[in-house]
């Protein structure tokens, strides 16, 4: 932890000094050279200060673990004195003298954090008069090596703050340069190099900045900064961009001559609030500025305590942060959340679009009226819930086929249903259904979606698609023969029948060889066929189809091939002989024209009734 403060008294919480786990207060005394420490009781309250001797003119404070014995030490900057002092801390609630190390003119700004690498804390210091910072490496035993300086400018600087800016994983430090003017103050960015020196990055300006904090303010994972503009009545916040680089300031008005800043989430939303003390001794406001989680914040919310210094805690041990704000004296402010109620069963029944809602209390004894800030509603109409059915898929093309759409009850009008997106028809809504009868889907797949188009309670919506097949019809075919069995080498008919509409060619098949085609007459197609082997053939027909009709083969007829009978023929060698002449007769025995042989013949004389095998 570091001070926020304006180089005067300056506030930082120690987290817990006396090892009772409630956090302790310690602060810079700036007129009587002194470091003070305010033991805390748990409920918000302190018991009275314990001060330790430190340079002359002690301004910023800061709080590390030097010596690594997990006790808080401090570091402080002795701003007439030149040097940082170090207090080692026993860890019962009292320190160790200062250990004074020589500093740059005139050290402001302190804080603390590991800037070479090295899980050893080190120490970062603004010095005002010689516009340079100077980095003290820490030994882990408590002690430091001499600075090292680095030049930041023309002009003072003030105070610092530090964070990864460029997203290296090295800690790179932000320096607020004041002046004369707030015209030639800016702020000024230094990257690290990993080893406790920095180079220059960029400056911006104007900026009269007197102190400054960095937090992830719009919620992206990228530092951003907030600083104070002493003697105004603004704070401003530059976003940051990753590359150590800032966007432009956005001032947000609060008390008048702001003396510093901190951040901690008062409304515990998750999103991180700024918190400004300003005014004298005279009087002055600690203004609480709401952020809203994208890097702007809220109007200011201003409590009576006036501050140049400033710190964050959870003083009562109830969860929420408490703000520690000191002039020449402390003033603490109790975070108080009152307890969230909620009013159930409301409904909006405005239009869609934005809306700025604000809620509304009248006031009961001892509480009064209140008003809360508007929040932003976007609203945007119910969406019904759609979804589309068939009378039945497949269908044949030509037929009728009713798609129905379902919609949750409230959308009247018209619906609209789709084929792939190309409407294909509407039809009324009619309680909470809606259908179409078409008979015009081509063959093939379709992707039915319903679509309703609104009005200005429901919104627009389109159901999840169906699939609707349609198949062309597939006409009837028969084949017949001309007779079976028949003989071998003999012609055979075959006619198919199929029912009307088709046209082109028949192919005819004996199992699944070709033995010819038929062109359709009317509806019948023949071939003839002479060619088939002695046997049982399976005969079918088949129609290719067309873009009218599937494709469609017959059932099969059988048909038998027989051998052909045999023929006997009988020649004489003469027809008129002499009784007692030779006379030869000659028999040809035939299977169509192939002859038989060999086998057994019988001649016989009719008119005798005589027989003889030869």
């Amino acid at each position: 932890n570091s001070s926020n403060c304006n180089n005067a008294n300056c506030v930082a919480i120690a987290s817990d000094v006396d090892g009772d786990g409630i956090p302790d207060i310690v602060y810079t005394n700036y007129n009587n050279n002194t470091v003070s420490i305010s033991i805390g009781n748990g409920d918000g309250s302190f018991q009275a200060p314990i001060s330790y001797a430190a340079g002359t003119n002690p301004g910023f404070i800061a709080v590390g673990d030097f010596n690594g014995d997990d006790v808080p030490d401090l570091a402080v900057s002795n701003n007439a004195s030149n040097t940082v002092g170090v207090f080692l801390g026993n860890g019962d609630g009292t320190f160790q003298p200062q250990v004074a190390y020589p500093a740059g003119s005139a050290p402001a700004g302190i804080i603390t954090g590991d800037f070479n690498g090295d899980g050893i804390a080190d120490m970062l210091v603004v010095n005002g008069n010689n516009n340079t910072l100077s980095v003290f490496l820490g030994n882990g035993d408590g002690t430091f090596q001499a600075q090292i300086t680095t030049l930041v400018g023309s002009h003072a600087p003030s105070a610092v703050a530090v964070a990864d800016f460029d997203g290296d994983g090295i800690l790179d430090v932000a320096v607020s340069i004041t002046s004369g003017t707030a015209a030639s103050s800016e702020i000024a960015i230094f990257l690290g190099n990993g080893n406790g020196t920095f180079e220059s990055l960029a400056a911006y300006s104007p900026a009269g900045s007197s102190s400054i904090a960095a937090a992830d303010f719009n919620q992206d994972g990228i530092p951003d900064l907030v600083y104070s503009n002493h003697g105004g009545n603004t704070v401003s916040v530059m976003l940051g961009n990753g590359d150590g680089t800032f966007q432009t300031a956005v001032p947000y008005t609060v008390g008048s001559n702001v003396g510093s800043v901190a951040v901690g989430d008062f409304n515990v939303d998750g999103n991180p609030d700024i918190v400004a003390p300003s005014g004298n001794l005279s009087g002055g406001t600690t203004a609480i500025l709401f952020g809203n989680g994208d890097g702007t914040f809220q109007p200011q919310v201003s409590y009576a305590a006036a501050g140049n210094g400033v710190a964050v805690a959870d003083l009562n041990g109830d969860g929420l942060p408490d703000v520690v704000a000191i002039n020449d004296q402390l003033s603490i402010l109790l975070d108080a959340q009152i307890s969230n109620y909620s009013a159930n069963g409301i409904s909006f029944t405005g239009s869609a679009g934005e809306h700025n809602v604000v809620a509304n209390y009248p006031g009961t004894s001892p509480y009064t009226a209140s008003t809360s800030s508007p929040v932003g509603l976007t609203s945007s109409n119910a969406t019904p819930t759609l979804s589309v059915a068939t009378s039945g898929t497949p269908a044949i093309y030509g037929s009728a086929v009713t798609f129905t759409a379902t919609i949750s009850s409230g959308p009247t009008g018209s619906m609209r249903f789709y084929d792939a997106g190309a409407l294909i028809g509407t039809g009324t809504i009619s309680g909470t259904t809606a259908t179409l009868t078409t008979s015009t889907l081509a063959a093939g797949t379709h992707l039915i979606t319903a679509g309703w188009a609104g009005n200005t309670t429901y919104s627009p919506v389109t159901s999840s698609a169906i699939t609707q097949v349609v198949n062309l019809p597939r006409p009837t075919l028969t084949v017949a023969t001309s007779g079976t069995p028949s003989n071998y080498g003999g012609s055979v008919i075959f006619t198919a029948t199929i029912s009307s509409g088709p046209t082109g060619t028949i192919t005819f098949y004996d199992g699944t060889t070709s033995i010819g085609t038929g062109t359709l007459s009317g509806t019948t197609a023949t071939v003839t066929v002479n060619s088939l082997t002695v046997g049982i053939h399976s005969i079918t027909a088949s129609w290719p189809g067309n873009t009218t009709y599937a494709a469609v083969r017959s059932s099969a007829v059988a048909q038998a091939i027989n051998n052909p009978a045999e023929t006997v023929s009988l020649s004489v060698s003469s027809s008129g002989v002499s009784q007692g002449t030779a006379v030869t007769f000659t028999a040809t025995v035939r299977n169509g024209t192939t002859p038989v042989f060999p086998g057994l013949v019988r001649f016989c004389d009719a008119s005798a009734g005589e027989c003889e095998d030869m």
